[in-house]
């Protein structure tokens, strides 16, 4: 940040019921009021590219500008909290990118390492455990460079190929348990089915040898009678 001071004057000097104005963009820096303007501004990087203006308006008539000024503003790098946040989680296989930025005119070269070892922060590139620790992020332009450090969290989950090879065993017990239990079953339903079968057989055979039995004595004494 800088201030920049300034004035905005009528050519031959003051004329009565003139009055001036100062714009910066969208915005009236200075009011309408009789010439000479002071000005004072406090220039920031969000300036950069507004246009500073000197407007002139007589009573009655449209007011008319003047030749503005274009600014070009500079600034050094500048990091917060939300460009190169000081604590990351990753997951083991995510992409990420553009994990530390920094904002400055001319825009600021970031780079990051790890171990002496420069790791990608504009492009691309997948996590994996090994990316966890400590990392010092500088953001570099022609005004100078600043530093933060950023502490990365890798989240990762080992695969347990003891444990999936105990599930696997457990699953085909219980599928064969399974089997057996249901042959069994089966195999006791058809025993019970064959015995009331030969059951109902026995009773049905028991019941005809007394039908037969009945019916003798009852044609021999029709005979009789006859």
């Amino acid at each position: 940040m800088q201030n920049l001071s300034g004035g905005c004057e009528l050519p031959g000097g003051r004329k009565e019921g003139m009055e001036l104005r100062v714009t910066l963009g969208q915005k009236v820096l200075v009011p309408w009021r009789p010439p000479p303007l002071l000005f004072t501004l406090l220039v920031t990087e969000e300036h950069d590219g507004a246009e500073l203006l000197c407007e002139a308006k007589l009573e009655g008539r449209a007011p008319k500008r003047g030749n503005g000024v274009r600014l070009d503003v500079s600034a050094p790098p500048y990091m917060d909290e939300q460009l190169c946040p000081p604590t990351q989680t990753w997951t083991e296989g995510q992409e990420v990118t553009q994990w530390c930025r920094a904002r400055g005119k001319p825009e600021p070269v970031v780079t990051c390492h790890k171990d002496g070892t420069i790791v990608p922060v504009q492009q691309p590139w997948v996590v994996n455990r090994n990316h966890n620790g400590t990392y010092r992020c500088n953001a570099s332009n022609a005004l100078g460079t600043i530093t933060r450090d950023v502490n990365v969290n890798v989240e990762y989950w080992d695969v347990n190929v003891g444990l999936w090879v105990t599930l696997a065993v457990v699953a085909v017990a219980v599928v064969a348990a399974g089997a057996v239990a249901y042959r069994l079953y089966y195999q006791k339903k058809k025993i019970r089915h064959y015995r009331l079968q030969r059951e109902q057989q026995r009773l049905l055979a028991l019941k005809g040898s007394s039908d037969g039995a009945t019916a003798a004595p009852n044609g021999s004494a029709a005979g009789a009678q006859a």
